[in-house]
């Protein structure tokens, strides 16, 4: 099945146009053509570094035309490379690339690195530039995309009417039954106990969240404690992530007599992952308002945890999550992250105590076993007997998964045990062919056996499967000098 049908149907109408070129063409044009098809037939099979070193070729031939820069925009956006993908479209505006299109791409990865402000301005020039446009089924689709993710980003900070006119050009429109759908949800979320039409826009959306705000609606007690259903509403929509609609029912329940203080919590960690401009001081304020009002709150001081390791306050985060523990001490995820603050700062004797009372207090939980088994083979410790154990723990509880024979055959790696490496990459393979880290360690595999072509293979792969930039980083600490396929930083 295709990866990309986009890059095969490019691919394709590039080798028509190559063969449809006269026999006098320039050689030039022959190359850069040919050059673009390569980039777009990469593309497809998630060859990444190659297709970008085919658009550069593209690029070297016809050096005045945008089209190498914004197909490179494009896969570094799908690539998770939001930086050079911007790089890319004030490469492609140099050289006058359509201005519409250059917004929407701006305005996708812009959006991608939530930067709201900067995502509103290049949507709000693309609907600007869509007006003058033809009015094609195709941008119409476009635009009302494009008004979803431009509500989102109006809701991110704080700009309610704003939002609330584009959901409702998004209903005028109604280009889709999915597109009506989001609308009637957004506008029946943001309404909610305000406004008198918000239940029936609830009903028409026939979403899940919109349901489970409904069945919130129909709990005993909600009709008659408005800031009792503002909570659950608020409570609802923070499960969701929804952060921005969780803070305003939070906010409203407060301001209407709710007396729940706990609720101070939830709404400073809302404000803390919404990104908005002044979001983070509203967020610490009212944490550290929760644990004041209620200082015997395991979930307040959870938070308060969460919002400091976020800011990268290590000791406070830890001294929030010891509270939480003294009032929850069988909660393994706190255990957890006061590990990791430890880990964090080489404190690794204490980190292990921690992260061992963990997996003591769910002994069959995998995802507990896998973080005890990343923090030994993160921190060079898995040759240790508790590392072998902690990994053949999780490899006995998962046989069958991709995760758990890739750090198995990481530690096999560390201790210079290749047969046993060998044996569990080859598993990992078979298990799941696009893990990133898999091909890393593969790399490290033969690397080790001497074989430097495959190892830089393997390694290549794995920056081509890499979205995060983790596994990327590492395979950038194994070639010091560089390679034209690795990111310049």
């Amino acid at each position: 099945m295709c990866k990309n049908l986009w890059g095969i149907v490019a691919a394709i109408f590039l080798l028509g146009a190559l063969a449809l070129l006269p026999a006098t063409a320039p050689a030039v044009d022959r190359a850069y053509l040919a050059a673009m098809s390569r980039g777009a037939m990469a593309e497809d099979h998630l060859e990444r570094t190659s297709a970008v070193e085919a658009y550069r070729v593209a690029a070297w031939w016809h050096p005045f035309d945008p089209q190498p820069y914004l197909r490179m925009a494009r896969l570094y956006m799908e690539w998770g490379r939001e930086t050079e993908a911007l790089d890319a479209l004030a490469q492609a505006e140099e050289r006058d690339a359509d201005a519409i299109t250059l917004a929407w791409l701006r305005w996708q990865a812009y959006t991608a690195r939530a930067d709201w402000p900067a995502a509103i301005e290049q949507g709000e020039r693309w609907l600007d530039l869509y007006v003058q446009a033809d009015d094609t089924a195709r941008v119409m689709m476009d635009a009302a995309q494009l008004r979803r993710g431009l509500g989102q980003a109006y809701l991110q900070v704080g700009e309610w009417e704003a939002a609330r006119s584009v959901y409702e050009e998004m209903l005028a429109d109604a280009l889709s039954p999915t597109m009506e759908s989001l609308a009637h949800e957004r506008l029946g979320l943001m309404g909610v106990g305000e406004r008198d039409d918000a239940i029936y826009h609830l009903f028409a959306a026939r979403t899940e969240l919109a349901g489970q705000v409904l069945t919130v609606l129909q709990s005993p007690g909600v009709a008659d404690d408005p800031a009792y259903a503002a909570a659950l509403i608020g409570r609802t929509l923070w499960a969701a992530e929804e952060w921005a609609l969780a803070a305003h029912h939070f906010e409203r329940a407060l301001s209407i007599g709710g007396s729940d203080v706990e609720l101070y919590a939830y709404l400073g960690y809302a404000w803390g992952r919404m990104g908005c401009p002044g979001c983070t001081e509203k967020a610490q304020v009212y944490l550290e308002r929760a644990v004041q009002e209620a200082p015997d709150s395991a979930a307040a001081h959870t938070l308060l945890g969460l919002y400091y390791d976020r800011q990268g306050r290590n000791a406070d985060a830890r001294a929030a999550y010891e509270q939480a523990y003294d009032l929850d001490p069988t909660n393994p995820a706190l255990c957890v992250e006061i590990g990791q603050t430890w880990a964090v700062e080489g404190r690794y004797v204490a980190a292990e105590i921690w992260l061992r009372e963990a997996v003591a207090l769910r002994p069959d939980d995998l995802q507990l076993w896998e973080t005890l088994a990343r923090f030994y083979l993160e921190n060079n410790l898995s040759i240790t007997d508790r590392g072998i154990e902690a990994v053949e723990r999780l490899l006995e509880l998962s046989p069958d998964t991709a995760v758990a024979h890739d750090l198995r055959a990481w530690a096999a790696l560390e201790m210079g045990d290749y047969v046993t490496a060998q044996a569990h990459l080859n598993r990992a393979l078979l298990l799941d062919p696009m893990q990133p880290s898999i091909h890393y360690h593969l790399g490290w595999f033969w690397q080790m056996q001497g074989q430097t072509s495959k190892a830089e293979e393997a390694f290549r792969r794995a920056v081509d499967l890499d979205t995060t930039g983790t596994v990327t980083a590492r395979v950038a600490r194994m070639f010091p000098v560089g390679r034209q396929w690795l990111p310049n930083d």
